[in-house]
């Protein structure tokens, strides 16, 4: 397993390559950025000799090191910034036009922000794995990893029958889940999957360039389980087995084991725990964080809805009732988990576009639309700051509402029987709306 900076981005060498193409703008945005972070050596009549013998040192060391070790990547990332990417289904999109706005300062505040550590929990470890993937190949100069486009054509590329059999075949697998307690076959989901991840490079979790959390649920236990990249304990578990895992849907996909951990656990998607968004991981201590962004999909500015019955899957009244489980349930998780990151002594900020429509959690066949659109809105707003008097964040006109933070609410949210009773709501709610 590679080595990672535990202060920030690690710095690879590489080998110059006349070859490689043009990097986009939006490349050399960020790289010119993580040039200017560097000490500049000024020169001075005082310390003229001071610095031949530091060049005449710098000289030897670098004829002494291997070609590889020319063209070191600058060490780029904001120390202690650390990002969260929440559950999100189909609007994985959005999640990463509001990363791409903060990366290259395109929002109004205009701060290029480049995150030190992430998180993410079921369709935002896609999400994270993306983002590490692109910061890989700005860090290496194009040598690994993947460019802005190869990242965006990715997500826009994705249909609904890249993540689940649609058609007569799906309704067949659909009828054969149902005895299993799922109604979608996401088998092409590990296709897809297995494709982004050879053009990434990555094959295990301890492959991504930034330490990174994965969140996935014991579907027994109800307890939260957290995957950190640089662990090494789980660090050379093939890195699909645990996104499979994190974005097991309930009812609708089946829950996933891990067959790298031997013990025939199932799991399922982690966005139905407290880590739907995962901003704990950031803050465990584990991580130096002092900074948490989180990136949530979009609520309706009239409704607070987020999600449109757009996709053809949801005119089974099943799916579309636990689909709407899922969103109560989301909105009150993320909820806590906001109240968690305004009782913690990090800095938060929440960025969610407010737009007068919503996506649904099912439907990937509008992916460059939904970027598009949060694009736009990302352009004139800037991440809402979750500020510690305990003001709810508010969507657009939606009233907003008070969450309270009490002494032991956010030590009993992190423990496993919270996550329990967060799984064990999600269920009731479920049931109670398919009656």
């Amino acid at each position: 397993m590679r080595s990672c900076d535990v202060v920030g981005l690690k710095a690879f060498g590489t080998r110059r390559n006349s070859n490689l193409r043009p990097q986009q703008k939006e490349d050399n945005i960020l790289l010119t950025a993580a040039k200017q972070q560097h000490t500049r050596i000024r020169l001075t009549n005082n310390n003229i000799m001071k610095t031949i013998i530091l060049l005449t040192a710098l000289a030897a060391i670098a004829i002494a090191l291997p070609i590889s070790s020319y063209n070191v990547a600058p060490n780029f990332s904001t120390p202690g910034v650390g990002w969260a990417f929440s559950g999100a289904g189909a609007r994985i999109a959005q999640q990463a036009a509001l990363a791409q706005a903060l990366l290259f300062g395109k929002y109004p505040n205009g701060t290029i922000i480049v995150p030190a550590y992430v998180s993410g929990t079921s369709s935002g470890s896609l999400s994270a794995v993306g983002l590490n993937g692109y910061l890989e190949y700005v860090a290496s100069n194009g040598s690994r990893g993947w460019s802005l486009s190869s990242w965006n054509n990715f997500i826009f590329g994705l249909r609904d029958s890249s993540v689940y059999r649609t058609g007569i075949r799906g309704v067949v697998d659909s009828a054969k889940g149902l005895t299993d307690g799922f109604l979608l076959d996401n088998t092409p989901l590990i296709t897809t999957l297995t494709t982004a991840l050879n053009q990434l490079g990555y094959s295990t979790l301890g492959d991504l360039f930034l330490p990174t959390y994965i969140s996935t649920v014991d579907q027994r236990s109800g307890n939260v389980v957290r995957f950190l990249s640089t662990d090494r304990n789980v660090s050379s578990i093939p890195l699909i087995q645990i996104l499979l895992a994190s974005t097991a849907i309930p009812v609708a996909f089946p829950p996933r084991k891990i067959p790298a951990l031997t013990n025939n656990t199932l799991f399922v998607d982690g966005g139905v725990s407290i880590d739907y968004l995962p901003v704990i991981p950031l803050l465990s201590g584990a991580l130096p964080v002092t900074t948490v962004y989180g990136f949530t999909p979009n609520k309706d500015a009239d409704t607070g809805s987020n999600n449109a019955d757009q996709s053809s899957i949801e005119d089974n009244g099943i799916v579309r009732n636990t689909l709407k489980a899922f969103e109560i349930q989301g909105n009150n998780l993320l909820t806590g988990d906001l109240a968690i990151l305004a009782a913690s002594n990090a800095r938060g900020y929440l960025y969610s576009a407010v737009l007068n429509q919503t996506f649904s959690t099912l439907n990937f066949n509008n992916e460059q639309e939904q970027y598009n659109l949060v694009a736009a809105w990302a352009a004139n707003n800037n991440p809402t700051p979750v500020s510690d008097d305990r003001l709810a964040y508010t969507f657009g006109s939606v009233s907003p509402s008070a969450f309270s933070v009490n002494n032991g609410y956010a030590d009993a949210s992190t423990t496993g029987s919270a996550a329990s009773i967060t799984l064990g709501f999600m269920m009731i709610a479920s049931i109670v709306l398919l009656l």
